[in-house]
Order: structure tokens, then C-alpha cells, then sequence
């Protein structure tokens, strides 16, 4: 039996209390019409609870796969363009924004998955020769972080990750060090 099937029963019983009442009370008009209009709430209850009941029997519809049970992803990744020949991207639409965040997860990858705001500025300029500004390439990674493209690593603060990691995780990986600290 369901849950809201015993709930079912009840409601049913209620009808059938003021069905009985509407005809017990004929004589008196007023009370007779209040029963029929419980009698009526109820009726309506009860087919609610029918209804739910039966949605909650079926099964829920089947989900297509995608890839890592992420949702599918327009923009080009790093994976995509790897190995591809030089004159084969100079004709992909890559921005400079998207050139940014494959070099941001270019080096958090060879840092070994896991990398610092200090460690990435430093990365970046001994790759590209540019130094970035600590504020903006914060902003860069937090929209980075939205798109799933890297993730904070939980109670280390301004230290990411190219995988999400469980608190217990880092915990292990880090012995239980309290938070690297970062001026912002």
C-alpha cells in the first residue's frame, strides 16, 4: 500500500460520512447543502491523491547519457582541439577568452590537477611572457569554476582543480591543513 493510498481511504470515508449526513439533514437545507459541499472538497481530494498516487507509480523517464553526466557542451574544450594541426585551428573561432581558459587548464593540468592563484600567475607568465592582473584572473576562474571547467577545492582558498574534490579528499591529499591564505 502507497502512502497516499491509506490517505485514499480516509478521504473516501469522509465522503461517504457526508453523503450520509446530506441525507439525514434534508429536512434542513442549510446543513444538508454545507455536507454536500464537503462532500464535494473531498471528491476532488480524493481524485488529487488518485492522480498523484499513479505519477508517483510510473517510472521517471529515462535520461539520455552525456558525457560525464554533464550537460553537453557547445563551446570547444581542451580535449577537442588537442592534437589538431595548427592550420586546422587557425580556422576553428577561438576566442582570446577561450585561449585563456585552455592555458589556465593547461597549467593546473601539468601543476599535477591542482594549482594556487600564485602558482597559476607564475604558470601563465613563464608560458605567454604576460602577467595578469590577481584580480581579473580571480574573475577569469570563477567563471571558469560556473562552466565546469575547473573547480575550487573545498576549504582551500584560491587553490583549484581540474577534477571536484570531496572535503575528505583534500583532506587526505592536504593532512587536514587549514586554509591556504590569499590576499584578493
Amino acid at each position: 500500500m502507497s502512502i497516499l493510498a491509506k490517505h485514499i481511504e480516509f478521504v473516501n470515508g469522509q465522503i461517504e460520512f457526508h453523503e450520509k449526513m446530506v441525507q439525514k439533514q434534508a429536512a434542513n437545507s442549510f446543513r444538508s447543502t454545507l455536507h454536500q459541499s464537503t462532500a464535494e472538497k473531498f471528491k476532488a481530494l480524493a481524485s488529487d491523491l488518485e492522480s498523484a498516487d499513479k505519477f508517483l507509480d510510473t517510472p521517471p523517464p529515462e535520461v539520455k547519457p552525456t558525457r560525464n553526466n554533464k550537460p553537453l557542451q557547445l563551446s570547444l574544450s581542451i580535449e577537442d582541439i588537442e592534437g589538431l594541426p595548427d592550420e586546422l585551428i587557425k580556422e576553428l573561432s577561438l576566442s582570446d577568452a577561450d585561449k585563456m581558459e585552455f592555458e589556465i587548464v593547461n597549467a593546473t593540468e601539468e601543476a599535477g590537477g591542482i594549482i594556487s592563484l600564485d602558482k597559476l600567475l607564475i604558470a601563465l607568465y613563464k608560458k605567454t611572457g604576460e602577467i595578469h592582473k590577481r584580480n581579473s584572473l580571480y574573475s577569469k576562474l570563477s567563471r571558469m569554476v560556473t562552466k565546469d571547467l575547473i573547480y575550487y577545492v573545498p576549504g582551500k582558498k584560491g587553490v583549484y582543480s581540474t577534477e571536484q574534490l570531496s572535503s575528505e579528499n583534500v583532506s587526505k591529499m592536504f593532512g587536514g591543513v587549514k586554509d591556504v591564505q590569499e590576499a584578493t
